[in-house]
């Protein structure tokens, strides 16, 4: 089929497709009765694809063609192994090693082999390439290797050993590197490599892209072998490494790293972030490559190419003398002021100044002054002409620089000869015999406009353009391919963008010549068009003599040896010829199968061969030939089809748990997720990491399912390789998602090593491991800690009573604490971590509390409880058992030293913003019957509640209500300690009402509250009403004070403010103070007690209260809430 019509190769897909689809329908018996072997049709399968060789594009990939019929064959492969059945495990080896080193990862292969890539120099370029180059057939042998893998412990064996041994295995310049992702772009479309931008490199850019797309000037600077002790201290070293990354790099661009650390322009440094003139960088560059290569004593390629050379005339009027003075340049400085063309510019620069009278010259020769016409003009030209328009200038008035966006245009070709001495002297001689008589004088001062005969023709082959102001600005290029597959086409090197630009007249004047341009919006409300001024323009002009271009030369991809005399020859400044024709002459059609056509085929086969020298030096080019390597490994490994590939091998067999080798499948499958995730997935940026919960749930199911695999994993974190992984990625990691995720798979681990915990004796080995960290590295790292912390909260919230027991058991109570406080922290010492710091400490202190509250506290009540008990925390599991109470954690809240770990307690309630249910409940379990406890804990309380912020003490107010609800014997006791003390909250209540109404107005809702759910204090507040009725009238007279918007969004709990908010929420608090009150009244007028000031007070607020429609028994909504 392939010798008949390579046309037919990129329609086969379907053909494949209905085979499949026609072998997957039929029954076996159907396939007996029509003779149809697919164990046969396998093996003729694999000795097709054996015998597959592709046919490679220009850069090497397998066509397009050939990548379609590989991909229908790979899918054809894929359904006679799904009906093969058990024959898969032998054919295994013959089908996996060529699908993983030729077909997917060769260049990974080529790698591993070498051990290093400097070591496989005898392979060509070209066989780098895998022959599934595109994205289906790609996913086609994917899914062969899936296949070969499923219910195959042998092939799934196999298979893993191949990729973690090319792709997974440590990397120690990335062992701390996160949200990576190396360059995995290859170079545009146009087949041009860009340079990175450092900060302000643009004019670099730009700079060096103009140079290497001269035609024969990157191959004559390669050429040159520099044989210097340090070559990488020199800027020509640099360069040449640029060059050879521009020539042969497949990456998308090139970062010039080092040249911007050596080169100097004019004994400066350069600093990457700060703007530089792009021709003074095309002077120096230019100027310090020649004096390297005039050291070398090399011919010196840069002068060769760009130098012309000035000719200062001095030509008396009276006399004939003239005096010539020679000068070097390297670009043509034009003024752009004035001048709405180049050819006015230029005549601008060539036009004389007549000296006479006082200031006539001194002729030598005669002895006398002579009146003179002193001129400069071009007296040789060069190769490529660089003009450079002088856009940039200095205010002095203003003390700034300024740029001129004044329109200048330029023409496709340029006629130098008028501008030059021949052409200069042919026009001075016809306006001496010319008819019009015009003398020498006006000659000289005048324009040099007349037709000539002769010309110098110079074309159009780049422009850098500057964006912007003089002080800020962005840099690009315009050139003109002249040479490969490309040429005659304009392209756009926008540093590392790189496109095909369609460069006519119209898009010449709009993106180079400057000037002013009228919009094409048109604002309907404004008669008058809109007149701009484009800050975008030519800024230097390259020109290239048309018999030079003209000139034969070489493509640019060209590398082989045999070549390198001519570039060298023809890249400098090799005679044109004048039978050769113009470019824009037709060019013959030429057949694919001529002589040129069999001599390029003989040449790649000679490089496939390694037959041919590569024409740059030996170092380069190793250098560019490695990091090509390494870009199409990573091109290979960081791509999502390749994660979605090794997600679907590793999870394939996980619930296989019927098969006889599952333990080993459960193994080796496990062992391939957790290389591929900490050497890969986790280290790569986000995009990529877009299966983080399929690979947990495959971890988790694999730990769960198989004691192997939960046994290896156990052992390998304890390992001195899982030790460090462990502290990288859990702690010093800066990606949250990835420490999550990192905790995640070790609480999974534990989970599973708990279950296998009589067996697997290695998890207290696990255990300690992660708690020594708590000695210095998470002290280090306390800024990422909050995963440390959730991995074992997590643990205990899962297992409860035997995670309890196990870190008691190990003494986490211990190491978490002096975490927290200290190595020996007393009372009045200063707190350990500041406020933001202890902020990430949630889950250690639940933690701490939920191990408290699985430990039984009873021996430590002081009070029987009687007929009360006590009320269940939800934060365990119902009717779980509790531990012994452990010393630790008797020390830790009973006893005089534990009185640090409380105050922590309180800080953390007003620090937290994630849910604290655990550790309230902890207080609150510990003060149940135990008289001691509950007023230090409750003393802590007061003292937050008068010293810490108003906009904190949510929390504290929950606490302090969770405390006072409790039913036991000394309820009472407590609200009395809370209200009536010398610090109690009504002391506290009269003493903010005028300086920090806010707290005053929490406090009162506090106690309306309270009163609500805990009878006893409701009763307590009755027959104390004359204690707090003030402070409902306090509350009215706020309310009333000014007009008060109901709509108001402000709460009074998280403003940052002192003074009280008009909220709805105080509207109903004080709704239900005033029917606490008015309950009070009715209660003492039904005992027939007489009229008192408090009865009038409370009919007085009874009155003042009936028009909110929040009464009792009438209440829309619960004063919990927090205020809207």
């Amino acid at each position: 089929m392939r010798g008949v019509n390579q046309r037919l190769l990129s329609q086969c897909m379907e053909y494949f497709d209905l085979r499949c689809q026609l072998l997957d329908d039929l029954t076996t018996s159907e396939m007996d009765q029509l003779r149809i072997s697919p164990a046969t049709m396998l093996e003729d399968e694999i000795t097709w694809l054996e015998n597959f060789e592709p046919n490679r594009t220009a850069e090497c990939e397998t066509s397009e063609a050939d990548n379609i019929l590989l991909a229908g064959h790979l899918r054809l492969i894929k359904t006679l192994l799904s009906l093969c059945g058990t024959e898969k495990e032998m054919l295994g080896s013959s089908l996996i090693k060529p699908l993983l080193d030729d077909f997917l990862f060769r260049a990974s292969r080529i790698i591993l082999n070498s051990h290093s890539p400097a070591g496989s120099a005898a392979i060509s370029q070209q066989d780098f390439h895998p022959k599934c180059s595109t994205v289906n057939s790609r996913l086609a042998a994917y899914e062969v290797l899936v296949m070969l893998a499923d219910s195959s412990p042998s092939n799934l064996q196999i298979i893993t050993k191949e990729l973690l041994s090319m792709h997974h295995q440590p990397d120690p310049a990335l062992t701390k590197e996160f949200d990576y992702l190396p360059p995995v772009d290859s170079r545009s479309s146009a087949g041009f490599v860009g340079l990175r931008n450092g900060g302000a490199t643009c004019y670099m850019n730009a700079v060096f892209q103009q140079l290497y797309m001269q035609p024969g000037l990157p191959e004559a600077l390669l050429s040159v072998d520099d044989d210097t002790d340090n070559p990488d201290d020199s800027v020509f070293y640099q360069v040449q490494s640029l060059f050879g990354h521009l020539m042969e790099s497949k990456l998308q661009y090139y970062v010039p790293e080092n040249f911007w650390k050596i080169f100097k322009m004019w004994n400066k440094e350069l600093y990457v972030r700060e703007q530089q003139d792009a021709y003074e960088f095309f002077t120096s560059l230019i100027d310090q490559m020649d004096e390297y290569l005039k050291k070398m004593g090399r011919d010196q390629i840069f002068k060769n190419t760009f130098q012309g050379i000035y000719s200062d005339q001095k030509i008396c009027k009276d006399c004939p003398h003239r005096y010539e003075r020679e000068e070097a340049f390297m670009a043509l400085n034009l003024g752009v002021t004035s001048c709405q063309s180049l050819e006015i510019s230029l005549d601008q620069f060539v036009r004389g100044e007549v000296l006479e009278g006082s200031n006539a010259y001194y002729c030598e020769k005669c002895k006398e002054k002579r009146i003179t016409v002193k001129r400069t003009c071009i007296k040789s030209l060069p190769s490529v002409l660089v003009i450079h328009l002088m856009r940039f200038g200095f205010d002095w008035e203003s003390g700034r620089s300024i740029k001129y966006d004044e329109q200048i245009r330029f023409p496709w070709m340029l006629n130098m000869e008028p501008y030059t001495v021949s052409g200069m002297a042919r026009q001075d001689s016809s306006a001496e015999v010319g008819e019009n008589g015009r003398s020498m004088d006006q000659g000289g001062g005048g324009s040099p406009r007349k037709k000539v005969a002769l010309t110098e023709n110079y074309e159009l082959v780049g422009v850098i353009v500057h964006s912007g102001q003089a002080h800020a600005g962005h840099y690009y290029s315009f050139i003109k391919d002249r040479r490969g597959c490309g040429k005659g086409k304009w392209y756009k090197f926008n540093d590392t963008v790189i496109e095909e630009f369609d460069l006519n007249d119209e898009t010449l004047e709009y993106e180079c010549f400057g000037g002013e341009y009228r919009p094409k919006v048109y604002d309907q409300t404004n008669p008058y068009t809109d007149v701009r001024r484009r800050y975008w323009n030519a800024y230097m002009l390259f020109y290239q003599r048309v018999s030079d271009q003209n000139s034969p030369v070489l493509p640019k991809k060209s590398r082989v040896s045999v070549v390198r005399q001519e570039a060298e020859d023809l890249s400098l400044s090799a005679p044109s010829s004048p039978e050769i024709s113009p470019q824009s002459s037709p060019r013959p059609h030429r057949p694919n199968n001529d002589r040129l056509s069999i001599l390029t085929k003989l040449v790649k086969k000679g490089e496939k061969k390694g037959l041919f020298v590569e024409k740059m030096p030996v170092r380069i080019y190793q250098m560019v030939r490695d990091e090509n390597l390494k870009f199409m490994k990573n091109r290979d490994v960081y791509s999502s089809d390749y994660f979605s590939f090794v997600l679907s091998l590793a999870s394939l067999n996980a619930t296989k748990l019927k098969h006889p080798y599952y333990p080993c499948m459960a193994k080796v499958s496990l062992q391939l997720a957790i290389q591929f995730l900490f050497q890969t997935y986790l280290r790569t940026k986000k995009k990529l990491r877009v299966d983080t919960e399929e690979w947990i749930a495959t971890i988790e199911a694999l730990l769960s399912k198989s004691f192997d695999a939960c046994q290896w994993l156990v052992e390998y974190f304890i390992s001195s390789e899982g030790r460090e992984l462990i502290k990288i990625f859990l702690l010093e990691c800066n990606v949250r998602e990835v420490r999550v995720a990192v905790a995640t798979i070790l609480e999974k681990t534990l989970d599973s090593a708990l279950f296998y915990q009589d067996k697997l004796k290695s998890l207290h080995q696990l255990l300690e491991v992660l708690l020594v960290l708590l000695d210095k590295d998470v002290p280090e790292n306390c800024k990422n800690c909050a995963q440390y912390f959730f991995l074992f909260n997590t643990f205990v919230q899962k297992q409860g009573l035997r995670a309890g027991d196990l870190l008691l058991r190990h003494s986490a109570l211990r190491h978490m604490i002096s975490f927290l406080l200290g190595a020996s922290r007393q009372n009045n010492q200063i707190r350990r971590w500041s406020s933001a710091q202890a902020r990430e400490f949630g889950n250690l202190h639940n933690t701490v509390a939920l191990l408290v509250l699985h430990s039984d506290v009873s021996s430590q009540r002081n009070v029987a409880p009687g007929l009360f008990k006590q009320r269940p925390p939800v934060s365990i599991a119902p009717s779980s058992p509790l531990l012994p109470l452990h010393e630790e954690v008797e020390a830790l809240l009973f006893l005089s030293e534990g009185k640090p770990y409380l105050l922590e307690v309180m800080f953390a309630l007003r620090e937290l913003t994630g849910s604290l249910l655990a550790l309230i409940e902890m207080v609150v379990y510990c003060c149940f019957c135990n008289e001691h406890f509950s007023f230090t804990m409750l003393h802590f309380i007061k003292n937050q509640l008068e010293t810490a912020p108003a906009h904190e003490l949510k929390n504290t107010f929950h606490l302090l209500h969770e405390i006072l609800v409790i039913e036991d014997p000394i309820q009472v006791e407590r609200v009395k300690f809370v209200f009536e003390t010398e610090n109690g909250l009504l002391a506290l209540m009269h003493h903010s009402n005028h300086v920090d109404s806010s707290r005053c107005y929490q406090c009162v809702k506090f106690l309306v509250t309270l009163a609500q759910k805990c009878p006893a204090a409701k009763e307590y507040f009755k027959e104390n009403s004359h204690h707090w009725s003030w402070a409902v009238q306090w509350l009215q007279k706020k309310m009333s004070e000014h007009y008060w918007t109901p709509q108001s969004n402000v709460s009074n709990e998280t403003s940052t403010g002192k003074t009280f908010q008009r909220t709805i929420s105080a509207q109903d608090t004080l709704a239900y103070a005033t029917a606490l009150l008015n309950e009070k009244e009715q209660s003492g007028s039904s005992n027939g007690s007489e009229s008192s000031p408090a009865n009038e007070n409370g009919e007085r607020h009874l009155q003042q209260g009936s028009e909110s429609p929040m009464m009792i028994g009438e209440l829309r909504s619960d004063l919990d809430d927090v205020d809207p």
